[in-house]
């Protein structure tokens, strides 16, 4: 009877079933509407080059299965489109992915400071106490060596700004 513990009712063994669940969540997650959306929401940020965008499943799968086996893939926690921008960020620009999980802050500054240098930049306005305060506020944030370094990438400026503030420790808990 001990031997017979493994095999259900239907005559099936634990483990087929533990294997058929585990193809059909793999499949689920693959058809998904929104991991579809996250890989191509990234295509641009990988150039259109196709071993680049093959490169980058194969680690989004990864990602999200171990973000799936440590239970943060849910809609207000780590949600398919994070992942896929933390899946380029660490692969484009791994100093960046770092420092993120070392110091969080450090996200949230370069965020601020991408923002007021494309204030800065599309700044139309002829007040220039304003341009000054914004100007002083982004030499404050260039005091980080990181942001300084990061703060001339446009791609990068572009994903991160794009990542709401709410999301910026769902983003850092992703890496």
């Amino acid at each position: 009877m001990e031997a017979d513990a493994d095999i259900t009712r239907a005559g099936v063994s634990k483990p087929d079933i533990r294997e058929a669940s585990e193809a059909i969540r793999r499949k689920t997650f693959e058809d998904d509407s929104n991991v579809r959306q996250a890989i191509l929401g990234a295509a641009p940020y990988l150039e259109n080059n196709p071993r680049k965008i093959k490169r980058f499943i194969n680690n989004f799968r990864l990602a999200a299965f171990i973000a799936q086996k440590r239970e943060l893939m849910h809609p207000i926690g780590v949600r398919a489109d994070l992942l896929a921008k933390a899946v380029i960020m660490a692969a484009q620009w791994p100093d960046f992915a770092k420092s993120l999980v070392s110091d969080f802050a450090f996200c949230s500054n370069l965020r601020i400071a991408f923002k007021i240098q494309n204030e800065l930049r599309q700044s139309r306005t002829e007040n220039s106490t304003d341009k000054q305060a914004l100007q002083v506020k982004l030499d404050g944030l260039l005091q980080d060596e990181r942001v300084k370094r990061l703060l001339s990438s446009s791609r990068l400026s572009e994903l991160l700004i794009s990542v709401e503030h709410s999301d910026l420790e769902n983003l850092s808990r992703s890496f």
